[in-house]
């Protein structure tokens, strides 16, 4: 076994109203944490509830960043991450918490020489009940968001595959494509040379498009299906529904038109703003589900307004 006495990590925990769920991570922080952790960075963006009043005393450093208005995930990342001073950084959703061993694997892991060219580290995150939740994937392709919109990925998964990977293929410790931002493991030098995180992600794909600047710049993210965290998943963002899936398909098009070519750029946009708009439709009108029918013509409003307001048509992210 590898010592760590000497190895440290810095954890950035971006927080927007996660009530509970904020304090219950750093209290499993506090509980399983290991000695050399540097700090705990929790940068607020603009919370309404009590989250930040019902913390306790932690033996760790904890450093709080209030912001005036919500910034976006990954300005707030960039954020924590410029207060970061150690070797290496853990991004954790506020609806996460820790178990025994959950960062003192991934540390000893990075720590060895022979995982020199491994930039970014994941585990495998549980529900509440504790059943596997969605932990790495795949990198987006157009035709998995085609076969998910006409329901193809719903009906034969095993033949069409969505970028989710399932928990037989998480079944043992891999090299991915990408794994959930929810526990982000990076060395900061690779992170600083990357620039961080593309802040005109205000929330979703954040990840997958550092994930994938990651791989260009020759490295690789691997999976420890051996290590458990736990994630809720949603616990913030449920509270906008409507907003989530604006910024989800947003998102999807802003990662296309970063990093594909001209013809995959429009042809994203038809998946988008045509097929999955009448995939809601449809599915809105066969369970008789009045509000999700509404809401999508409110998710397409706010989706074209940003499309309009982009200033080149040619560069929408």
């Amino acid at each position: 076994m590898i010592d760590i006495e000497h190895s440290e990590v810095d954890i950035v925990i971006v927080n927007w109203n996660s009530g509970l769920f904020l304090s219950n991570c750093l209290d499993s922080l506090n509980n399983k944490l290991i000695e050399k952790v540097s700090k705990v960075i929790v940068i607020d963006n603009n919370s309404s509830d009590n989250s930040l009043k019902i913390l306790k005393k932690y033996r760790f450093e904890l450093t709080i960043i209030e912001n005036l208005h919500n910034v976006g995930f990954a300005t707030a990342c960039n954020q924590g991450a410029k207060l970061c001073t150690s070797d290496n950084i853990l991004f954790l959703n506020p609806d996460t918490e820790v178990f025994e061993d959950t960062i003192a694997q991934p540390l000893r892991f990075l720590k060895d020489p022979d995982n020199s060219n491994i930039a970014v580290v994941g585990v495998r995150l549980e529900d509440e009940k504790g059943k596997f939740s969605t932990s790495c994937a795949r990198f987006p392709n157009l035709k998995s968001y085609i076969y998910r919109a006409i329901g193809l990925s719903f009906i034969f998964p095993k033949y069409f595959g969505y970028t989710f990977m399932s928990e037989a293929e998480c079944s043992e410790n891999m090299f991915v494509d990408q794994i959930n931002g929810a526990f982000f493991l990076i060395r900061r030098h690779v992170f600083e040379k990357l620039g961080g995180f593309d802040e005109r992600f205000f929330m979703y794909m954040d990840e997958v498009d550092l994930s994938f600047r990651v791989k260009k710049l020759g490295y690789n993210s691997y999976y420890m299906s051996n290590v458990r965290a736990f994630h809720y998943g949603g616990g913030c963002s449920d509270q906008i529904k409507v907003e989530r899936v604006f910024y989800s398909l947003r998102s999807r098009v802003q990662f296309f038109w970063k990093h594909y070519s001209i013809r995959y750029k429009f042809l994203i946009l038809l998946e988008v703003f045509i097929l999955e708009f009448i995939s809601r439709i449809i599915f809105s009108l066969l369970i008789m589900n009045s509000n999700k029918f509404l809401g999508t013509f409110k998710i397409y409003y706010l989706l074209y307004r940003w499309l309009l307001s982009s200033k080149k048509l040619n560069k929408p992210v």
